[in-house]
């Protein structure tokens, strides 16, 4: 892992380098290995946002549209006047 490829100390449990070393490269897919040195580090790879659009209401049994402008996604389930 890192150690056989860069120097560090870890003064007080905190791991630090003695001199600069490239971990990876922009675009490069990451191995496991990069991966937890980057997490040691804090380094974070990519950003990640959910937009909520629909939610489920347990007291209903339906999707609520939460976003706004389209239609909520369909349960599945018909409706009583729907089936006749």
């Amino acid at each position: 892992m890192i150690g056989v490829y860069a120097r560090m100390r870890l003064p007080a449990g905190v791991v630090t380098l003695l001199k600069d070393h490239e971990v990876c490269k922009d675009g490069d897919v990451l191995t496991p290995e990069q991966a937890r040195i980057l997490k040691l580090f804090n380094i974070e790879m990519a950003e990640f946002k959910v937009q909520i659009k629909c939610m489920w209401n347990s007291e209903t049994g339906e999707f609520e549209n939460v976003a706004g402008g389209e239609e909520p996604m369909d349960n599945g389930e018909e409706d009583d006047e729907d089936a006749e």
